[in-house]
This record gives structure tokens, sequence and C-alpha cells, in this order.
């Protein structure tokens, strides 16, 4: 039988200036599965996220770029790859 997930896909711009204020907004939608587009990791604001989704993977630089794949369960697998096509997420749970 399979599971449903909730996932939410965003795009929190590389220089949010409220990136506590957003992290609080997703945090109440208490979704499994966060895609978060241009995500400066360094940012604080950003670190709640990651705390209460501690699974998954990201690839960090300063540019638009920039993606996390954060999941509140255990993932088998998780991968970020850029190519010549565009951007590929693959996860496994």
């Amino acid at each position: 039988m399979a599971v449903r997930q909730r996932l939410i896909w965003y795009n929190v711009h590389l220089n949010n200036p409220d990136a506590a204020g957003e992290s609080a907004v997703l945090l109440a939608e208490k979704t499994d599965v966060l895609a978060l587009a241009e995500i400066n990791l360094n940012d604080p604001g950003w670190q709640v996220l990651r705390t209460h989704y501690p699974h998954g993977c990201q690839h960090q630089e300063a540019s638009p770029f920039a993606l996390a794949l954060w999941s509140a369960a255990p993932l088998a697998s998780c991968d970020i790859a850029y190519g010549g096509d565009p951007l590929h997420l693959h996860h496994d749970y």
C-alpha cells in the first residue's frame, strides 16, 4: 500500500529578507518534504527548517541554483544533479 506524502516546492529567493518568518509559515504547513529553490544555506533563518526536516540533500552555492530537498522521514537516497537537461531531483523512501 502506497503512503501519501505531502511536498512543498518553494522558491525562497536567494536574498530573502524574512527567512525566519517564511520558515514559520512553512513549518505550519506540516508537510512531509520540502524542496527549496534559491536557498541561502548560510542564512540562520532557514536553520529551524533543517531541524524539523533533518533528512535529504542539498546543493549550496551563492546563486539561484542553490537547492535543498529536506524530509521529515529518513530517505533511502537523495541526489541533486545538474546536467545538460533541467535539474534532476531523485529521492527514495
